[in-house]
């Protein structure tokens, strides 16, 4: 019987679904399957005689933060046999054209790659549809699954349809979402008054950026290093997480003043260098810039932000938001707390 190890990484459940269905159609064909929850399970040692499928949901035409650095710390695949399978809700952009250098790298021979468009889940921005409007974009992708998981079986070298894209436009943008762009967004999370403490957004995030926190009352905090994946968004049961306009505003005003600023500065260290190295000294002086108007932002002015959204006065304010009608997205039967179970 062939093993096969199942890699996957699910924000909203449209990925595990879809891995539920690749698995129970490997289960079906006499295969040995094993399903490894990127950021919970702990990496595998290599059979070169397993086979191996990685499954990621696509945020920002890329492969979450969180896969890629899971990827380039595999052991070495000596060979292994492997596919790559993205969930989206649109393009994939470069992100299976990226996934496969690495795997290429950590010497993986990738033979087949695939992806299926399900429901939207970027509810902090964009108003998913109704459950019951959701059920044909399901189907579809089960269906489109159903057909990958087909092509594994039977070995077939094949690459998804819009494999050769990612433009340099999707390249740049993922490249900054990926650099702050995820961080500064999970800084723009608010919980409005409909919270009841119930921490399971603390308990379903893939990457414990959220904690209760706070010196005069304690509520839901997030921390520099969300992957902005949507779970908490879409998972609260209270659906009382919101983005707040105002500290959208505040954090995009700043991040474009700091990242302008670092110029001059960058200027100012180049001048302090001979000649010769005034290039290395202006990225080294961009980079010094950079990281402290990012540290002042992100943890020194959070705080101060944070600490205000719980004076009285001032909690109207920020918790001004947008997407309080918004719908919430989660693939029907997704629990978190039982992913591998």
């Amino acid at each position: 019987m062939t093993k096969v190890y199942i890699h996957y990484f699910s924000g909203t459940g449209n990925t595990k679904r879809a891995v539920d269905v690749i698995s129970e159609n490997l289960k079906q064909n006499n295969f040995d399957v094993h399903k490894l929850v990127i950021g919970k399970d702990r990496l595998v040692t290599m059979d070169n005689s397993a086979l191996h499928i990685f499954a990621f949901s696509i945020l920002s035409w890329s492969a979450p933060v969180l896969v890629k650095k899971y990827l380039r710390r595999l052991a070495a695949g000596r060979g292994a046999k492997a596919a790559l399978f993205a969930v989206y809700a649109g393009d994939p952009g470069q992100a299976l054209v990226d996934a496969q250098k690495i795997l290429k790298n950590r010497q993986f021979d990738v033979f087949l790659s695939g992806g299926a468009c399900y429901p939207n889940n970027w509810s902090q921005m964009t108003n998913p549809v109704p459950a019951d409007e959701a059920k044909e974009a399901l189907a579809a992708g089960d269906q489109t699954a159903l057909d990958f998981s087909n092509s594994f079986i039977k070995g077939e070298a094949k690459q998804h349809p819009s494999f050769a894209s990612g433009h340099l436009l999707t390249r740049i943008i993922a490249f900054f979402f990926a650099l702050f762009g995820r961080r500064f967004l999970g800084k723009a999370y608010i919980v409005d008054s409909n919270c009841n403490h119930c921490g399971v957004c603390i308990k379903s995030c893939p990457v414990c950026t959220i904690n209760m926190s706070g010196l005069i009352r304690k509520k839901p905090h997030w921390r520099f290093n969300c992957e902005d994946c949507a779970r908490c968004i879409n998972i609260c049961p209270q659906k009382a997480i919101q983005v707040s306009m105002p500290k959208l505003i505040i954090h995009s005003l700043l991040l474009i003043a700091g990242i302008g600023a670092c110029f001059p500065a960058a200027g100012f260290m180049s001048v302090m260098v001979p000649g010769v190295f005034r290039i290395a000294g202006w990225i080294l002086g961009f980079a010094i810039a950079l990281m402290a108007a990012l540290w002042l932002q992100f943890v020194l002015l959070d705080r101060i932000l944070f600490l205000l959204e719980q004076i009285s006065p001032f909690q109207k304010f920020f918790q001004m938001n947008f997407t309080k009608n918004y719908n919430r997205y989660m693939a029907p039967g997704f629990k978190p707390e039982k992913l591998n179970q």
